[in-house]
C-alpha cells in the first residue's frame, strides 16, 4: 500500500470517529436535556403542590376551628354590671337567644342567658369578677327563650372605674355547640366497646379507679367481679356477646359499672356492695341467662369470681386481675 494511499485511509478513520463521536453526544445531550426537562417538570409540580398546601395552611390559620365555627360565626356582645344586670346587648345575640332589646336590658344575666346555678359562688358572674384573671376565658352552657340549651365560649373583659373598683364586664362569645357536641360524641366512643355497648377496658378501669377513691375516703364497701362467658360453640357471636351483655345490665343496679376487659372476660365494679353480696346478683344473672337459653335454643352460661377492697393499698387494678385469675383458675 502506498503511502498516498495510507494517509487516505487514516483521514476518513478520523473522520468515521469523529462522526461517530458528535452523534453519540447528540444523543448524549439530547438525553440530558430530556433528563433536566424532566427534573423542571418535576420541580414545578412540586412547588405547585407547595403552594396548593400553603394556601391550604394559611386558610385553615385564619380559620383552626373550621366547620367547628361555621354553625354560627357571629360574635355575641354582652355587657352586665357586678350584679348581672344586663347593660347592652348585640343584635347577633338577641337573634341566636330569640329576645328583644327590651326583653333583656335590666334583666339579669343570670336565668335569662345563663342557667341559675345551685347557689350563688357558682355563678360565672360572681366567679367573674371575683377572679378577673381566671375568667378571662370561659366556656358556658347557655339557654334561649324557647328553653334550648347552648354552649358559648366566652372572653370576657372586667371595666374599672377611675377608683379602680370594678363596675360592669364586656363579654364576646361564639355558639361552640356544635364542637362540644362532638367532644361529647368522641369521649363517648372512646369509652364504650364497640361489640357490645358496654363500658371498655380502659373506661372501666378509670372509672373503678374514681370509685375506689371514693370507697377509701368514705370508708365505703367497694366488689368487682370478673366473669366469662362459655358456649359451646367454639366461639359467641356478636349477637350471643350483646345479648350476654343485656342480660347482664338488667341484672345490675343503676350505680353499677359494667365493662368489657378480654374477649368473652367481663367485670362489674360495685359500689356499696359487699363480698357476701356478690352472688345473689350472680345468681340472678344465671337465672337470666336460663331463661334465654330456653327461648333461644342456645347453651351460653358463665363463670365468675369476685374480689372486694379491703386496704389502703389496694388499687382497681389489683383487685380486677385477683378475680380475673381466679376465673382462670377454674378451668
Amino acid at each position: 500500500m502506498t503511502m498516498f494511499s495510507i494517509i487516505n485511509f487514516s483521514l476518513i478513520f478520523i473522520l468515521i470517529v469523529i462522526s461517530v463521536f458528535f452523534i453519540l453526544t447528540t444523543f448524549y445531550l439530547a438525553y440530558k436535556q430530556n433528563q433536566l426537562r424532566l427534573k423542571l417538570n418535576k420541580v414545578l409540580e412540586d412547588r405547585a403542590k407547595v403552594i396548593e398546601e400553603a394556601d391550604h395552611y394559611a386558610a385553615l390559620a385564619k380559620n383552626p376551628l373550621g366547620p367547628l365555627f361555621s354553625q354560627n360565626s357571629e360574635p355575641l356582645i354582652l355587657s352586665f354590671d357586678t350584679k348581672g344586670k344586663i347593660i347592652d346587648v348585640n343584635h347577633h345575640l338577641l337573634k341566636k337567644f330569640g329576645y328583644t332589646k327590651q326583653q333583656l336590658i335590666g334583666k339579669n344575666v343570670i336565668g335569662t342567658i345563663l342557667q341559675k346555678p345551685n347557689k350563688e359562688t357558682d355563678s360565672m358572674i360572681y366567679r367573674l369578677f371575683k377572679s378577673p384573671t381566671l375568667f378571662i376565658d370561659a366556656e358556658t352552657p347557655a339557654q334561649t327563650k324557647s328553653g334550648q340549651i347552648l354552649w358559648v365560649s366566652w372572653t370576657n373583659k372586667v371595666v374599672y372605674n377611675t377608683k379602680g373598683k370594678a363596675v360592669s364586664a364586656d363579654a364576646v362569645g361564639f355558639d361552640v355547640t356544635k364542637r362540644k357536641n362532638m367532644e361529647a360524641e368522641l369521649q363517648y366512643l372512646s369509652s364504650i366497646d364497640p361489640q357490645t355497648g358496654v363500658m371498655n377496658r380502659h373506661a372501666l378501669l378509670e372509672t373503678g379507679a374514681t370509685e375506689l377513691k371514693r370507697a377509701k375516703r368514705y370508708k365505703r364497701a367497694l366488689s368487682v367481679v370478673v366473669f366469662k362467658l362459655i358456649s359451646e360453640e367454639e366461639s359467641l357471636s356478636d349477637s350471643q356477646l350483646k345479648a350476654a351483655t343485656q342480660l347482664a345490665r338488667q341484672v345490675a343496679r343503676s350505680v353499677d359499672y359494667l365493662g368489657r376487659i378480654g374477649d368473652i372476660e367481663f367485670a362489674f365494679v360495685l359500689p356499696e356492695t359487699d363480698l357476701e353480696n356478690v352472688p345473689f346478683l350472680m345468681q340472678r344473672l344465671k337465672q337470666h341467662f336460663d331463661v334465654y337459653n330456653d327461648k333461644t335454643k342456645e347453651k351460653i352460661s358463665l363463670t365468675y369470681a369476685a374480689a372486694t377492697f379491703k386496704k389502703q393499698t389496694d388499687t382497681i387494678d389489683g383487685l380486677l386481675s385477683q378475680a380475673w385469675r381466679k376465673v382462670e383458675s377454674k378451668k
